[in-house]
């Protein structure tokens, strides 16, 4: 049987300082007049979607918010990776091991685990739910992704999603909207029809 599990990864020297001073990522995205996203990427040690150089000048200013060496908190060989855009743009690590589930402790064994060719099915229709997005425009595209954590697997709402993107309610639920039609394209739907309720 084979069990999966997804790793998250960031930077605990960044996450920790944050979590002594208080501050969420929506307070430090605020105290540095930044976007959330721009922090999760930050945070979670992707590579940001922005200019390199703003990308510098936003690591120093939370080196500041923070009062953090900055070499502590972004090492040499984070800003090679950065440089050398050797960062994922997603964050999607999953690993797999075999395990017998007679060797489970008995409390264990009453867990539902899913069949492996469930789990087979899902990362197919991950795989193909990351690839019909990427044809979105850019700001739809990273809208839905951050809306459905597509990225980092934290769904938002509607409201937080808006807020991260500066803009209103209601537009934000035009652009989703729109986004989700171009979706339900039939040259799109073609892709993920095995894995869409009709």
């Amino acid at each position: 049987m084979k069990i999966g599990a997804k790793i998250n990864i960031f930077n605990a020297e960044l996450r920790e300082a944050r979590k002594q001073r208080g501050m969420s990522q929506s307070d430090l995205a605020e105290a540095i007049d930044e976007s959330i996203a721009t922090v999760q990427f930050i945070e979670t040690l992707r590579q940001p979607t922005i200019r390199l150089e703003k990308v510098e000048h936003i690591l120093q200013k939370i080196s500041d918010i923070l009062d953090i060496e900055f070499d502590m908190l972004f090492p040499t060989d984070y800003l090679f990776a950065l440089q050398s855009e050797f960062l994922p743009k997603e964050r999607n690590l999953i690993f797999f091991r075999d395990v017998n589930i007679l060797s489970l402790p008995a409390s264990s064994q009453l867990l539902q685990l899913p069949a492996p060719d469930e789990i087979v099915e899902t990362e197919q229709m991950q795989k193909q739910v990351n690839e019909v997005v990427e044809l979105l425009p850019t700001r739809e595209k990273q809208i839905i992704k951050y809306r459905y954590g597509l990225d980092d697997g934290n769904k938002h709402t509607l409201e937080e999603t808006a807020r991260v993107f500066g803009v209103s309610g209601e537009r934000m639920r035009q652009i989703e909207a729109q986004a989700l039609s171009r979706l339900r394209h039939p040259a799109i739907r073609r892709k993920i029809r095995d894995y869409v309720n009709d």
